[in-house]
């Protein structure tokens, strides 16, 4: 199974998206509780963090040059223990940490750890939040901000809402940060849509709907629409 996850972040980089996020519990998406299952990939499969920082290292020692976020619940991360956890992320070449469920005014602490070992704590904000909590979320955003398109689950929509592109200005107003817009993000015409507004999109339940298609050939699957998803040409001998 190692081997395979590598071949498959292999196929990403060969996509060329930027930068690439993980979910370290699972291979499900994940939004304040709220999951959306990618065609039953991973529902049974729970990896500990460690075997996932071991992936991740595995990864990299294979060539994975791309920035790579982690995405996790707080309590595994309480689990393996704070200090450890930012140590051994750092040490596996992580550069960020999505923790959905980890609130605003609990967050310095395990922030402080992260940010200390060099590993960025990236924030979520979603069309919902307030410009009071915006701002302070801003205020302590590192790597960039996770900008959530929709207020439902995950899943393709047609077009990106208006309340998304809003929610990308008002960020841009707050901080330098670059913004990654997500949730919803199915074609390339979304990304056309970005441009402008967001630089970087993130996309999860798409691509996992394209692995779940060919299973037997998911890495092709995966490099194959993320080639599309960015304009490139098809993979080689297609």
């Amino acid at each position: 199974m190692l081997e395979h996850d590598v071949d498959e972040r292999a196929a990403f980089e060969c996509g060329r998206p930027e930068p690439l996020v993980e979910d370290v519990e699972d291979r499900e998406q994940l939004l304040l509780g709220i999951i959306r299952e990618g065609e039953g990939i991973g529902a049974a499969i729970i990896e500990r963090v460690g075997t996932s920082l071991e992936q991740v290292r595995a990864a990299r020692g294979d060539g994975l040059t791309i920035p790579l976020a982690v995405m996790t619940y707080v309590n595994p991360v309480l689990s393996f223990g704070v200090d450890g956890f930012a140590r051994e992320t750092a040490s596996a070449g992580v550069d960020g940490v999505i923790l959905p469920d980890l609130p605003l005014d609990e967050a310095a602490g395990m922030r402080d750890s992260m940010h200390a070992a060099g590993v960025a704590v990236i924030p979520l904000v979603a069309p919902t939040t307030t410009p009071e909590r915006l701002a302070r979320i801003c205020a302590a955003a590192a790597g960039f901000v996770y900008c959530v398109g929709v207020t439902g689950v995950t899943g393709a929509r047609r077009s990106i809402s208006d309340d998304a592109i809003g929610l990308l200005e008002s960020v841009r107003r707050c901080t330098p940060l670059p913004r990654a817009l997500g949730f919803g993000l199915s074609t390339p015409a979304h990304l056309v849509a970005l441009r402008g507004h967001a630089e970087a999109a993130v996309v999860g339940s798409a691509l996992l709907d394209s692995i779940a298609a060919e299973p037997r050939s998911a890495v092709a699957a995966a490099e194959r629409f993320l080639r599309t998803m960015m304009g490139v040409e098809a993979a080689r001998g297609a």
